[in-house]
């Protein structure tokens, strides 16, 4: 139980790493997009 959750847990934080990434990238506006994004998908995974 404990491995998967930790497991999933990188998964997510590989997820937010990327969408930083992808946002910083293209939008530059990072912070108020990924505090939009995050919440977003905090609500759907």
């Amino acid at each position: 139980m404990v491995i998967g959750k930790s497991w999933n847990q990188g998964l997510k934080n590989l997820l937010y790493n990327l969408l930083d990434r992808i946002y910083f990238k293209y939008f530059g506006t990072k912070l108020g997009n990924i505090a939009l994004t995050k919440l977003i998908f905090e609500r759907k995974i």
